[in-house]
C-alpha cells in the first residue's frame, strides 16, 4: 500500500516539480517537505501544522485536498505513526526547585512592598 508521503512525492515528481521549487511555491522549508514525503511526522514537525502543510502542498501541485487529507487520516487508522508526542522530561538534578522558588520569592517581595507602602 502506498503511503501518503510516497503518493505526494510521486505526484510532485510526475509534475516535474523539484522539492526546492515546491518549497518556494508553498513557503514551507524544503526539509519539512522532505519529512512529509518520508512520512516522518515527528518533532520538530508539529501536529497542529501538518494539515496546513498538506493543504498548501496539495494546492500548489494541483491535488485534491480531500484525497490528501483522507490518505493522511487513513494512514493514522491503519496504524502508521503519523505523530509522536513530545516527551517532557523533568528537570535533572537537584535544581528543579529553583523556578518555583524564584516565583515564590518574587510574589513574597511584591506582597511585602505593598504591605509596607500602605503603612
Amino acid at each position: 500500500m502506498e503511503t501518503l508521503g510516497q503518493f505526494l512525492k510521486r505526484e510532485r515528481e510526475f509534475r516535474g516539480i523539484t522539492i526546492d521549487r515546491l518549497a518556494g511555491m508553498t513557503r514551507i522549508n524544503s526539509g519539512v517537505l522532505k519529512k512529509i514525503e518520508e512520512d516522518d511526522f515527528r518533532p520538530p514537525l508539529q501536529p497542529v501544522y501538518i494539515k496546513s502543510f498538506l493543504k498548501s502542498y496539495a494546492g500548489s501541485i494541483g491535488l485534491d485536498l480531500q484525497e490528501v487529507l483522507g490518505k493522511y487520516e487513513g494512514q493514522a487508522v491503519v496504524g502508521q505513526p503519523l505523530t509522536v508526542p513530545a516527551q517532557v522530561e523533568p528537570p535533572a538534578g537537584r535544581l528543579h526547585w529553583i523556578g518555583p522558588a524564584a516565583g515564590l520569592a518574587v510574589a513574597a517581595g511584591i506582597a511585602l512592598a505593598v504591605f509596607f507602602l500602605k503603612r
